[in-house]
């Protein structure tokens, strides 16, 4: 276990106060955690190797003090004494509203909601949608909905050598994450220059009242509020790098004068599990939070020859 302490914070002044605050040595975090790491390597007769590798490592962190910073809001909460770093806010949901009488019965949500939008649980009763007074003690609707920090990451190391033929792989994954898109990566029409796309075909109407998506609704944010519809799980265990290769036998390599000669086939990034559901192939588990137009990300694969002369 650690303690981080004497963190510089701002200096809580006045808003009339108009030059920046000054920073004071008064945060404290305290972080802590475990890593475990295991390896096996062994021979089958005389030409055949292999080994196998496993390290596993938690890691966790708490806020204890910064400069009072207790305030929340829905989304990304970066600093919040108390809690995790990056802790995600955000309503619960419960499906769908199916018609007008179902919007009318309900918690006031926005003046533009119909049937098709996504419904939010008013956690407090007070009949309409609302943060509260935005900390701990009164977040209104809002509960808390997990942090980006990973935890139980993991890497598996695999390989093997027979004659000349070797072979290595490495798996990597993380446990335990989630991360919250920006809502115009989400949905369609955020924008009427924003099209949406393939997977947005799976949207509410009277016949699919369990959608994916909710009505097209042109400049419809108010349907992708920070909520548990929206955060995105972040496990996941992906092949980062695979490769096969083979050693030409040394007396064949003397007639054309080379010491070495091998060819090989590797990959980057070919393979990925994760519980992204629909967004699989649109989000990467690996994304920080907030994302909205990041680069692609895309695996590779490329052939080589070593040659020893």
């Amino acid at each position: 276990m650690k303690f981080n302490k004497n963190m510089l914070t701002p200096l809580q002044l006045p808003a009339t106060f108009w030059c920046r605050n000054p920073r004071i040595n008064n945060g404290e975090l305290k972080s802590w955690g475990w890593e475990t790491e295991l390896n096996y390597r062994s021979k089958a007769g005389s030409k055949f190797t292999y080994s196998v590798g496993l390290n596993v490592s938690d890691n966790q962190n708490e806020l204890i003090s910064y400069a009072g910073r207790r305030v929340l809001n829905a989304g990304s909460v970066s600093l919040l004494e108390g809690y995790p770093l990056n802790t995600f806010w955000g309503y619960l949901t419960d499906g769908y509203f199916q018609n007008a009488d179902d919007v009318t019965a309900h918690a006031f949500q926005d003046s533009r909601t119909g049937a098709g939008d996504v419904k939010f649980i008013d956690q407090n009763g007070d009949g309409r949608l609302t943060v509260g007074k935005g900390s701990p003690e009164d977040p209104g609707d809002l509960v808390l909905l997990g942090t980006d920090q990973p935890r139980f990451t993991f890497g598996l190391n695999l390989s093997l050598q027979w004659k000349g033929i070797d072979f290595s792989a490495f798996i990597q994954g993380v446990g335990k994450r989630n991360f919250l898109p920006n809502g115009e990566a989400l949905q369609p029409l955020s924008q009427s220059w924003k099209q949406p796309l393939a997977i947005h075909r799976d949207y509410w109407t009277p016949e699919n009242p369990n959608a994916a998506f909710p009505r097209p609704f042109l400049q419809g944010a108010f349907r992708y509020l920070p909520s548990d519809k929206w955060i995105m799980n972040g496990q996941y265990a992906r092949l980062k790098n695979i490769q096969i290769g083979y050693t030409l036998p040394a007396n064949l390599l003397k007639k054309v004068k080379l010491s070495r000669a091998r060819i090989f086939v590797t990959g980057q990034d070919l393979f990925t599990v994760s519980q992204l559901g629909i967004f699989d192939n649109y989000f990467n588990p690996e994304q920080r939070s907030g994302v909205e137009n990041d680069y692609p990300f895309f695996g590779t694969a490329a052939v080589g020859l070593n040659l020893s002369f």
